[in-house]
């Protein structure tokens, strides 16, 4: 093209390209303001639930509004559809609603009133749990695997039903779960504890906003319930759980729930909702063994005969090991050096459990079943004493050093045969009854109380 013309094709293209710019700026604009009276016109509450999601955009004389799903949809026409209508109305423009996500669709932000949906509400949130320093061990790892496939998005069960004794380590997989999933972004999670589900269900009867509840736990992409156990004998809670937590899996979410108690193990709660918890993949977690233990404390700096001598002589409970090696790390950072096995002992012996005798964890798990010791002790072949006497033997044997003739004499001087028989009798009901399991870790956690 000789210097100096002008390719009319191309300033064509620019003008074009340019008015476009400024219609989609323009409708930008109108769409920001249509939704800045609607924030006005409704309550934080309400907006924060119906309008978070919506997206949208203003053409050919209209507000085109597009909700999150048909549900959202449903309700925003039923209870907001005369609000919208008249302040569309107001900018002399018309309105149309649909469930499409609209590609060119602006969500909408006010620096005045922020917007919290499902997803940012957890990610200020966001703590430092992660798979890469949780410890993997034989106890968890069918456990962690599944909760990586949740956090990854990868699965096809659901729900996840993660039970364990307190101090298993349910609670870190159940953050690292969710702050994989914020930081992979794209899906929203619903993240709370069993008693949090509890209080916000009662005061959105209270105050009228049970729709909300619902549709906040409906529309989650995944949802974490810690301790579902609390729920236990709340009637009207553990209807509403049961019918959200059927509403999710259909609608095809993940869902990851943590229990101390197995589901057939769990009290007052309907059997078709045991059904429905077993339904998906259930996974128990065991209590850090000796060698997590020490894995736990040699990442805090520990050196091995040190790490050897904490986990010989503390609980099998993460929240404890944790703490101890919390304390490790402040040690060297206030001190400059690692602790020496004589400073361990002094500096953690509030940690350090006690050398108990092996009658004394026979009263505790007596106490814990209610039964008499001197019940335990005798020679009776009640149903009910007998059964707990294999299940203290079953005990002893796994969380003490106790030969099968010193537990056998501990438990009233039965003989070597009759431990063997009631601790084989315990493990053949551990494999085929859940509740069975529960008991026998509720026992040995009565023994380190």
């Amino acid at each position: 093209m000789p210097l100096g013309e002008v390719n009319v094709f191309k300033v064509a293209s620019d003008a074009a390209s340019s008015k476009l710019k400024k219609d989609e700026a323009a409708s930008k604009t109108v769409f920001h303001k249509f939704m800045d009276s609607v924030c006005d016109a409704v309550n934080a509450q309400e907006f924060n639930t119906w309008f978070s999601k919506v997206t949208g955009c203003a053409e050919d004389g209209k507000i085109i509004l597009n909700a999150p799903n048909r549900f959202a949809l449903g309700c925003i026409k039923s209870k907001y559809s005369d609000t919208l209508v008249s302040l569309a109305a107001e900018m002399q423009m018309g309105l149309e609603l649909s469930d499409r996500v609209a590609s060119a669709g602006e969500a909408y932000i006010n620096d005045n009133r922020p917007i919290v949906s499902a997803a940012s509400s957890v990610r200020e949130e966001i703590d430092g749990c992660s798979f890469d320093n949780f410890i993997t061990s034989p106890g968890n790892e069918f456990a962690v695997a599944a909760c990586k496939k949740i956090s990854a998005g990868a699965v096809k069960f659901s729900p996840l039903f993660l039970h364990g004794a307190s101090g298993s380590g349910k609670t870190h997989l159940m953050r690292a779960v969710r702050n994989g999933i914020i930081e992979k972004g794209g899906r929203d999670v619903v993240m709370l504890s069993a008693d949090r589900f509890v209080s916000d269900f009662l005061r959105s009867l209270k105050n009228g906003s049970a729709f909300a509840f619902k549709d906040k736990i409906l529309s989650a992409d995944v949802l974490i319930i810690d301790g579902i156990h609390a729920l236990a004998g709340k009637r009207a809670c553990t209807a509403e759980f049961e019918s959200l937590l059927a509403g999710v899996v259909e609608n095809g979410g993940n869902v990851l729930l943590t229990s101390e108690l197995a589901p057939g193990a769990l009290v007052d709660f309907p059997r078709r909702l045991q059904s429905l918890l077993s339904s998906g993949i259930v996974a128990d977690l065991s209590l850090p063994e000796r060698e997590a233990k020490i894995a736990i404390l040699k990442v805090a700096g520990a050196a091995d005969d040190v790490a050897g001598f904490i986990a010989d002589n503390s609980d099998d409970n993460g929240h404890v090991i944790s703490g101890i090696a919390k304390k490790l790390s402040v040690w060297k950072e206030a001190f400059g050096n690692d602790m020496t096995m004589q400073e361990a002992s002094r500096a953690l012996s509030d940690s350090l459990r006690a050398k108990n005798a092996p009658e004394d964890f026979v009263k505790k798990m007596c106490d814990a079943l209610a039964v008499p010791m001197d019940d335990i002790l005798s020679a009776r072949r009640h149903a009910r004493v007998v059964r707990a006497r294999q299940m203290m033997m079953a005990v002893l044997k796994i969380d003490t050093n106790l030969s099968l003739a010193e537990i056998g004499r501990v438990l009233g001087g039965k003989d070597h045969a009759t431990v063997i028989y009631g601790i084989a009798s315990i493990e053949k009901q551990k494999s085929c009854d859940l509740t069975m399991t529960a008991e026998i870790e509720m026992l040995r956690a009565a023994c380190k109380g």
